[in-house]
């Protein structure tokens, strides 16, 4: 009975980080179930990092995993802080992550107003990029010399260079796999003799165009011409206007709440917290 007593103490006295205001936890239906699915599902090819995200997701804020002590010198109350598993898996340390990247790039970034543009790819070659993770680097690439390139075009001399930042997505409203690339790119650029040039215009037709013949070149080139020609004409075939690119004129006070919102949508997870309205241990309702 003294263990349950210190154990209810140190419970009274422990702080629990949390930022979601949920009443229901993803990491407490982990714990009641994960174990349990994996070994229902032996077969599943699970990537070791997932394995080792959820673990530290279901450890979060455990003080079995660590924490620090806090005393007053004057009341001698003393508090316990559990240690974070930091991990963007978790809704607690992911939105604290989330926020405070939005803040280090609003630091970063020009003061002047920004475009939300999404750069998608043909549903053939989703398969190709979930097998082989390291290809999605060829996203980034053919969507920074897709922007770099039609600013060059716009005067060879200036070599015009916006500012961007590029986020990867990799699933879609409907939770399948679907990577796509979200740009914030200013609507503006600096030249090599003019310090800014305004730039509010941007050819989505050209744009949509230009990124499907760079991406498809670029796993052209790694897969091999033989190899890619059926897949690639088979695209180009029932793709004739190019790629889905979509990028309307962000209406925003400032650059920081238009960061903040294209970092939050891209770094969120794939259900929300806050949208399990009840959870009995056994089914969840959202």
């Amino acid at each position: 009975m003294e263990f349950l007593e210190y154990l209810e103490e140190v419970n009274k006295h422990t702080y629990k980080p949390d930022n979601c205001k949920s009443r229901f936890k993803i990491k407490d239906i982990f714990n009641d179930h994960w174990y349990s699915f994996l070994e229902d599902n032996p077969n599943l090819n699970i990537r070791p990092v997932v394995h080792e995200e959820v673990e530290k997701m279901m450890g979060c804020a455990s003080l079995s995993n660590g924490y620090a002590v806090y005393t007053c010198d004057h009341c001698h109350n003393y508090l316990y802080v559990p240690f974070t598993c930091k991990s963007r898996f978790c809704c607690s340390c992911g939105t604290k992550y989330t926020l405070d990247s939005a803040d280090t790039i609003a630091r970063k970034s020009i003061n002047c107003p920004h475009r939300h543009i999404t750069f998608t790819i043909h549903h053939a070659l989703w398969p190709l990029f979930q097998e082989n993770r390291s290809l999605l680097n060829l996203l980034f690439d053919a969507v920074s010399s897709t922007i770099l390139s039609w600013f060059y075009e716009r005067n060879h001399k200036e070599n015009f260079t916006p500012g961007f930042i590029s986020t990867l997505h990799t699933f879609g409203r409907d939770l399948k796999w679907h990577p796509h690339i979200h740009v914030l790119i200013t609507e503006g650029a600096a030249g090599n003799f003019t310090p800014w040039e305004k730039f509010d215009f941007f050819p989505f037709k050209m744009l949509r165009n230009r990124f499907q013949t760079t991406l498809l070149s670029l796993l052209e080139k790694h897969f091999g011409k033989k190899k890619f020609k059926p897949l690639k004409d088979h695209i180009y075939k029932t793709s004739s206007n190019g790629f889905y690119v979509h990028g309307p004129k962000v209406k925003a006070r400032n650059i920081k709440s238009t960061i903040k919102y294209v970092i939050r949508y891209a770094g969120k997870p794939a259900m929300a917290q806050s949208r399990i309205l009840d959870y009995d241990g056994e089914f969840v309702s959202f």
